[in-house]
């Protein structure tokens, strides 16, 4: 596995909260729109997004209610707990201070 996948997979937690914050959504519909806020440079398939949700759920971050409003199968909608409001609002904050510190090292002259 490459260091940059690693870093991706790494942040998922992050992305699918952040998606979140705007509205509750369906995994794929989760995927999708890390793909459109990243203009495509972020994709993740279902291997990785709903294991990934299943822990956020775990840890009490993420709900799940049944969509059965559509014509197929009922579908699992993801919405944020105030846990995982909560959760963002810290790893936001980590996750600046990381790039801040990491731009420092990598561009001393700054």
């Amino acid at each position: 596995m490459s260091r940059k996948k690693d870093q991706r997979t790494g942040n998922l937690p992050l992305l699918i909260l952040s998606v979140l914050e705007e509205a509750p959504m369906h995994g794929y519909g989760i995927a999708r729109a890390i793909e459109a806020r990243s203009a495509d440079a972020l994709k993740f398939g279902e291997g990785a997004i709903y294991p990934c949700l299943r822990k956020l759920e775990e840890d009490q971050l993420t709900a799940f209610s049944w969509d059965t409003s559509g014509g197929g199968p009922a579908k699992k909608v993801y919405e944020l707990t105030q846990a995982g409001r909560e959760a963002l609002a810290q790893s936001r904050s980590e996750w600046t201070e990381y790039v801040q510190i990491v731009n420092r090292v990598i561009h001393p002259a700054l």
